[in-house]
C-alpha cells in the first residue's frame, strides 16, 4: 500500500497540554459502574492540576502529574438504576461531565467471530430485538484497534439497547445481558472487545507471549513489526521536520496529504499478530471495574489444539495480574464443525479437553457446552440464544449464588472398575440419558494394539458401565471435530467429549 504522511495544521494545538479535565469514552455518557467494587477514574488534565471528582454521593480529589495523566479512586456503590451524574472539576472549575451513569453488573465479552456474531443474525434475534426497550442494558463496543504497543484508550461510546442499536451488538453478549438482568434486577453493562479471525496470541500481552509456550515465529515477528514501526516513524518524523517550513506556508487549516514513492517492505501490524488486540483493545480497559470476562475463542486456535490448554491458562494469568486479582471467566466451547479433512484430526477434541482443564484449575471459572447447538456446516451457529443464557445461568449460580437452569452438562469424574468391565461417573449428571433414547451410548475403546473399535457404554443411574473384559487400554467419547451430543443430562445440556486411560 502507498506510504502516506499526514500533516496536520492544528497539530501545535494537539501537542499542547490539556486545559481542562478529559476523561477517557469509556467514562462517557450512559456508562454502568460496577456495583459494589471499588471506582478508578482516570484521565488527563494540565499537568499539576488539582481536580476534584463527583459521583452521586461519591467525592474523590486527586492531582495530575507532569504529564497531566490523573487517576482518582472512590469507594464503591450499591446497584442502583437511578442515573446519576459523573463531574470532574479543575482548581478553576473548569469540568469534563459524563451523564445518565448507572451502577450495575459489568462484563467483559471477548474473543473472535463467534462473539462479535450480531444479534440481527441469530436464531430470535430478530424477535428480541425489534421489540426491545431495555435502557438497563448497555454496550460499550470497543473499536477494532491494533497496535504494536500498550494503548491508553480504548475507542467506543456506550449504548442503551433500542431496536435501532441493538442488532449490531454481540448476540452471546445481549442474551447473557438480558437473562443476567432478569435474574440479579440490577443494570448491566457488556464491555465487548471481539474482533473475527483472531488467535489467543493477538489477545495476549507481550511479556507473557515471550515467556510462554508460543512459536518463536510468533515472537518474532512481533520483534520485527516492532523495529519497522520504530524505524518508520523515525524516518516519518525526520520527513515531517525537513519538509515543516515548506508546507508550513500553503497550509489553510485543512488535512493535507504528503505521499513518498515506494510501497511499504511489509504490514507492520495485523490483527492476527501476537500482542496487538490486547495492546490496542484490552489493555486499556484494564482499570475499569467489571464483574469478570466471557470468552469465546478458539477456531483460529485449532490447528494447533493441543497447545491451546497453555496459551489459554496463559492468558488468562496474566489478566488476573494486571486486574491485580482472579476475576470470574465464563469459557465458551468452541462449536463442533465439519473441518476439512487434514491436519491433526484430534486437534479440535484437544482444544475442548485444554478449555475444560483450565476451567477446572480456576476457581469461578464456567464452560459452557455447545455441542447441541452447533451447525456442521457452519463455523458460526446462529443459536446464540442459548450460549448467552448458559452464560448467564452459570454468572447467577457460581459468581452471585442465585438458582439458576443448569449450565453446564456432565464431566468426566472418574473410571473404576467392576466386575462386568468399567464404571464411568460423572458431574452435573443428575438425570443422565441417551439424548436419542434408549439405554446404550456410543464410545471407543482402544486395544492393546493401539487401534480404536466402537463400543457401547449402558446409562447406570447418574453414570455409564462399560461391558468389557479385553482390558482395553483407553476409552473416549466423541472424540472427534464434529461430536454430537448424545449423552445429556436432566436439563438436555451435553457431555463433555474426554479421553482417559482405563485403570
Amino acid at each position: 500500500m502507498p506510504r502516506v504522511l499526514a500533516v496536520m495544521a492544528i497539530w501545535p494545538l494537539a501537542t499542547m497540554a490539556h486545559a481542562s479535565p478529559v476523561l477517557p469514552p469509556i467514562w462517557s455518557d450512559g456508562a454502568v459502574v460496577q456495583a459494589d467494587r471499588p471506582i478508578l477514574l482516570w484521565g488527563k488534565a494540565a499537568p499539576g492540576e488539582a481536580l476534584t471528582v463527583t459521583l452521586g454521593e461519591r467525592r474523590g480529589r486527586g492531582v495530575a502529574d507532569k504529564d497531566g495523566r490523573w487517576k482518582i479512586a472512590l469507594a464503591p456503590l450499591p446497584a442502583q438504576a437511578t442515573a446519576m451524574t459523573l463531574t470532574v472539576t479543575s482548581a478553576d472549575g473548569v469540568r469534563a461531565v459524563a451523564n445518565d451513569i448507572v451502577v450495575g453488573e459489568v462484563w467483559l465479552a471477548a474473543g473472535q467471530s463467534n462473539m462479535e456474531f450480531p444479534i440481527e443474525y441469530a436464531d430470535e434475534g430478530y424477535d428480541a430485538f425489534i421489540e426491545i426497550n431495555a435502557p438497563q442494558i448497555r454496550f460499550f463496543v470497543v473499536e477494532k484497534h491494533q497496535s504494536l504497543t500498550p494503548q491508553e484508550e480504548a475507542r467506543g461510546v456506550w449504548v442503551k439497547l433500542t431496536p435501532r442499536s441493538a442488532p449490531k451488538v454481540s448476540a452471546v453478549g445481549f442474551f447473557f445481558a438480558r437473562e443476567l438482568m432478569m435474574r440479579t434486577g440490577r443494570p448491566v453493562g457488556v464491555v465487548q472487545a471481539s474482533y473475527g479471525g483472531t488467535p489467543i496470541e493477538a489477545w495476549t500481552p507481550r511479556e507473557t507471549i515471550e515467556a510462554g509456550d508460543y512459536d518463536s515465529d510468533a515472537r518474532s515477528a512481533w520483534q520485527d513489526a516492532l523495529d519497522r514501526e520504530i524505524k518508520e516513524r523515525r524516518d516519518a518524523a525526520a520527513l515531517l521536520k525537513a519538509r515543516w517550513e515548506a508546507a508550513l506556508p500553503g497550509m489553510r487549516g485543512e488535512e493535507l496529504m504528503a505521499f513518498s514513492p515506494g510501497e511499504w517492505p511489509a504490514q507492520t501490524s495485523t490483527a492476527r499478530m501476537a500482542t496487538v488486540l490486547y495492546n490496542g483493545m484490552l489493555h486499556p480497559l484494564l482499570p475499569y471495574a467489571m464483574r469478570g470476562m466471557l470468552w469465546y475463542q478458539g477456531e483460529t486456535n485449532r490447528p494447533d489444539g493441543a497447545r491451546y490448554r497453555s496459551k489459554l491458562a496463559a492468558f488468562l494469568n496474566a489478566l488476573d495480574q494486571r486486574w491485580g486479582g482472579h476475576r470470574p471467566v465464563g469459557i465458551v466451547q468452541t462449536a463442533p464443525y465439519a473441518w476439512p479433512v487434514g491436519g491433526d484430526p484430534q486437534d479440535v477434541p484437544l482444544q475442548w479437553q485444554g478449555q475444560a482443564e483450565v476451567a477446572a484449575s480456576r476457581p469461578n471459572t464456567g464452560l459452557i457446552p455447545t455441542l447441541d447447538i452447533a451447525d456442521r456446516r457452519d463455523i458460526h451457529p446462529r443459536r446464540k440464544r442459548f450460549v448467552g443464557e448458559r452464560l448467564a445461568w452459570w454468572a447467577t449460580n457460581r459468581v452471585y449464588g442465585l438458582d439458576a437452569p443448569a449450565y453446564t452438562g456432565p464431566m468426566l469424574r472418574s473410571i473404576s472398575r467392576v466386575d462386568v468391565g468399567y464404571r464411568i461417573t460423572f458431574d452435573h449428571a443428575s438425570g443422565l440419558r441417551n439424548r436419542a433414547g434408549g439405554a446404550a451410548v456410543a464410545i471407543e475403546l482402544q486395544g492393546v494394539d493401539g487401534i480404536w473399535q466402537p463400543a457401547e457404554a449402558a446409562v447406570d443411574g447418574d453414570g455409564l458401565i462399560v461391558d468389557d473384559r479385553t482390558a482395553p487400554g483407553a476409552i473416549r467419547y466423541q472424540w472427534r471435530r464434529d461430536a454430537q451430543p448424545d449423552l445429556v443430562n436432566a436439563a438436555g445440556v451435553p457431555a463433555w467429549p474426554f479421553q482417559s486411560k482405563l485403570p
